[in-house]
């Protein structure tokens, strides 16, 4: 994706969404749990894979951003995370919460391609700026995690991800 935005770290359609959401959505009751109509989330993607700009004031609607964030990451071809990391994502549910911390540091900082790295920090960031409106938007961590979770990371044998609900 970045091979197509010379010279930029973090892709245009993350660095659009998140931007309008901070400046107009941050106290939006369920920003990321409420959806948008798909025929503008359709318009907006198709823009998008055809390089149009995309100026989500016309469309009023933080929703729809929010949507497009989610549905960019959920359509990556490998989630953000890597298949690779995917199991011992998994295996954390194991530990206890500080040692929770210190694998995923491990695991993010080591195994993390550089990119993938840099757009998750970025999310990362932006998620916690979120959280910090929770009392508004109704947004806390454990709902920040529910909803981005699943789209961060994903195994690529379609069996494991119906296991892993469970």
């Amino acid at each position: 994706i970045l091979e197509n935005e010379p010279g930029e770290v973090i892709p245009l359609v993350v660095r659009q969404t998140i931007d309008f959401i901070k400046n107009f959505g941050l106290n939006e009751p369920g920003i990321f749990r409420r959806s948008a109509l798909v025929s503008l989330t359709k318009q907006v993607q198709t823009k998008y894979n055809e390089g149009q700009p995309v100026v989500f004031e016309q469309y009023g609607d933080v929703h729809l951003a929010a949507c497009i964030l989610k549905t960019f990451l959920r359509d990556l071809s490998e989630p953000l995370m890597t298949y690779r990391l995917y199991p011992e994502l998994l295996g954390l549910s194991a530990l206890k919460r500080p040692d929770q911390v210190d694998i995923i540091r491990d695991l993010i900082v080591e195994k993390l391609p550089t990119q993938n790295y840099n757009v998750l920090k970025y999310l990362i960031e932006f998620l916690n700026l979120a959280s910090n409106y929770s009392n508004t938007n109704l947004m806390t961590t454990s709902n920040l995690a529910i909803v981005f979770g699943p789209n961060l990371a994903w195994a690529e044998d379609v069996q494991m991800n119906s296991l892993a609900n469970y």
